[in-house]
């Protein structure tokens, strides 16, 4: 069989390979790039001549803003053509407050909003609110196919007045998602065309349903709620066609309030993210009685810090069985000792309910995925005992078990861990984890 040179190959199949080789290496142009177009001068031709190649930018400021910093990057923009741009900007210590850099820091951020036209997706990293790039505004930044907003930060932000005109002018603006620090909420554009919102400012509740009224494309929202000052005045009811709902609280009666007001009759996803360690039980009947609306279309409930009682969830999780596929009580990373007591609440009554028996069906029986972190109080072998029954039941009884993860208090569960394996040997995907989330040996169970 003859071999086929590689000058026989079209140079549309060799640029479509040098960017599958460019997304294996994290989209770095200057990175892995550079041994492509230092092979050959045909090489480099094919890479020259495909713009995708050069379109995403990895771009880092710090204080000191170098020559060849400017210079790459209007390489990069030449080398890209018109072709839609992916950027990752992080901001790093103030280059603005040096006088030798003010200059070119301000230089290279005009160069990259001259082409804000090309902008597709744009994911900024920043860790105190003066980073936040700012510029007088100018008519012509219009961002006309920006699909995605990304911001991270450590700090407390304020989206400036230029960047505002910049969103309000993204008809095709798809997901924004905030992460950190608080932003300025009153001055986001609602536009229409958002499809996933994730913001990281609380909101009171009249905001949160002036966002599900405003948004008709909304399908994932992800929220804080404020403390309610008066939850007993009028909550015109809103009506929304969103599949995923996340909501992070710290006052129990905000829930009271929202779920008032929401009528949402597509949502699959439901999520809880308790702030703070006081008692929500007083406060969970409204959140019952808008499970009971929803129960015939969530497939999936999540919980982060269990501060609700056994009692509560098996009541959540009795509404919710006809449908549940997904459910997850989650902790955050940041907790105490003393916290991570507080919130195992989950004992061998929930367990026992899960665990299939010979004489009658379990609660959720379509359940196909749990995740268990720091929120057991079950004695060892009651879990492994329930995951074993639900992995190896008939899929004419109930949906087989596909993925199963935990993370115990320390090594406490020696009977649980020994079963698990097993399980994880005969096909489960299984992850088992020991301690807190900050530090804790891992043992994992592919």
């Amino acid at each position: 069989m003859n071999s086929l040179s590689l000058s026989h190959i079209p140079p549309e199949i060799i640029g479509h390979l040098f960017l599958a080789y460019h997304s294996l290496l994290g989209g770095d142009p200057l990175g892995g790039l550079r041994s492509v177009c230092l092979t050959c001068k045909d090489w480099r031709d094919i890479a020259y001549s495909t713009p995708a190649l050069w379109s995403s930018l990895n771009l880092h400021l710090q204080d000191r803003v170098p020559v060849a910093l400017v210079e790459n990057l209007q390489f990069l923009l030449a080398r890209s053509r018109e072709h839609p741009l992916k950027i990752y900007l992080k901001i790093h210590n103030h280059p603005w407050q040096y006088v030798g850099e003010r200059d070119r820091a301000t230089a290279f951020m005009q160069l990259l909003f001259k082409h804000v036209h090309r902008w597709r997706t744009i994911h900024l990293e920043f860790s105190r609110s003066e980073h936040f790039p700012y510029f007088p505004e100018m008519d012509y930044w219009k961002a006309d196919i920006l699909q995605s907003l990304r911001i991270t930060t450590s700090g407390v932000y304020s989206l400036p007045l230029s960047w505002i005109a910049i969103l309000a002018s993204s008809p095709k603006l798809r997901v924004w998602r905030e992460s950190g620090g608080y932003s300025y909420s009153s001055a986001l554009p609602l536009l229409e065309s958002l499809e996933t919102l994730q913001l990281a400012v609380p909101v009171s509740t009249s905001e949160a349903l002036r966002i599900l009224q405003s948004l008709p494309s909304l399908e994932h929202l992800s929220i804080q709620l404020d403390k309610e000052s008066n939850s007993t005045r009028a909550i015109l009811p809103v009506f929304s066609m969103i599949k995923s709902l996340d909501i992070s609280l710290t006052a129990p009666s905000s829930l009271q309030v929202l779920f008032l007001g929401i009528h949402v009759p597509n949502l699959e996803h439901l999520g809880f993210h308790f702030l703070e360690f006081s008692s929500f039980d007083l406060h969970m009947n409204q959140v019952k009685n808008f499970l009971k609306k929803t129960s015939g279309q969530i497939t999936s409930f999540s919980i982060r810090n269990m501060c609700i009682t056994e009692d509560v969830l098996l009541e959540c999780l009795t509404i919710l069985s006809p449908y549940l596929k997904r459910f997850e009580i989650l902790a955050d990373s940041t907790l105490t000792s003393a916290d991570y007591y507080a919130i195992e609440n989950v004992g061998d009554k929930t367990i026992r309910a899960l665990t299939p028996t010979s004489e009658e069906q379990p609660l959720c029986p379509r359940l196909e995925h749990i995740t268990l972190e720091r929120c057991l109080q079950a004695q060892d072998g009651v879990l492994s005992e329930m995951a074993e029954s639900r992995y190896q039941s008939s899929p004419n009884v109930l949906s087989r078990l596909c993925c199963f993860q935990v993370v115990f208090r320390y090594h406490t569960h020696p009977i649980d861990t020994t079963r698990l394996r097993k399980l994880q040997a005969e096909g489960l995907r299984c992850l088992v984890q020991y301690g807190s989330l900050r530090a804790r040996f891992e043992d994992f169970l592919h």
